[in-house]
């Protein structure tokens, strides 16, 4: 791994390093949260992982003002999440799929250097897997109560069920684009309307998608997928 890459992730996941310097991030508008104790829990994940839907799902669903750790893309968040006894979903894609969406939004990194993040972000979670419930993206995109509900059962919470149906899924896909369109207004030195920065599908990224997928094709990437895969499977397996 390139040092500046290696440190620059080693900060991130760092539970001291994280608490103290990430709560710099937090905006309004921006639906990210550093997780303290005495929140209600938190809903993490690498990144194009539908972390975002997920987020505003449970926003949706829950009581106002609910709080909890979410969408800073840091295994710190379990971590910390452990320690203050919070119960905690991990969001969870397939890292192919999830590296190549990241390659896209990013659009200057290496199918590389996103396997890396990939393997670094999952690599402490292995330890810890059973401080947490894992949601598969094809689940949090199609049928998020059954997130919920596992939730509940692992940690005996009493989180408000989810019927998500076309109208939720609406809902949540038309809260999502309002909040992205005011942070646009607000921070236009940090975000821009390139449909290939949003987080829901569209026919450019799509197009983007089939120009990169080649890229994992690599030998010299066989190593990383092949770590990457053993990760996802192992998560996969736990409840």
């Amino acid at each position: 791994m390139k040092p500046l890459l290696e440190l620059k992730l080693r900060i991130r996941n760092n539970p001291l390093l994280f608490r103290t310097f990430w709560t710099r991030h937090e905006r309004p508008y921006w639906k990210r949260r550093v997780v303290r104790p005495g929140d209600a829990a938190v809903i993490e994940g690498y990144p194009r992982s539908a972390n975002t839907f997920a987020t505003y799902a449970f926003l949706e669903s829950q009581e106002p003002g609910i709080k909890f750790g979410n969408h800073n893309h840091s295994p710190a968040q379990f971590l910390l999440a452990r320690r203050y006894q919070i119960p905690a979903m991990l969001v969870l894609r397939n890292p192919l799929d999830a590296a190549l969406s990241l390659m896209i939004f990013d659009g200057a990194m290496s199918a590389e250097e996103a396997l890396l993040r990939y393997i670094a972000f999952h690599r402490p979670l292995l330890p810890i897997a059973d401080s947490f419930v894992v949601a598969p993206f094809e689940e949090v995109t199609t049928d998020f109560g059954r997130s919920i509900e596992r939730l509940n059962a692992r940690f005996g919470t009493n989180f408000a069920p989810i019927h998500h149906d076309e109208a939720f899924a609406k809902t949540v896909i038309d809260q999502i684009a309002e909040n992205r369109a005011k942070r646009i207004e607000l921070y236009p030195h940090l975000l821009t309307a390139n449909p290939l920065k949003t987080t829901t599908p569209t026919p450019e990224k799509e197009k983007r998608r089939k120009q990169l997928v080649a890229a994992f094709d690599h030998p010299s990437l066989d190593g990383l997928k092949a770590t990457a895969r053993g990760q996802y499977e192992r998560l996969m397996a736990r409840p």
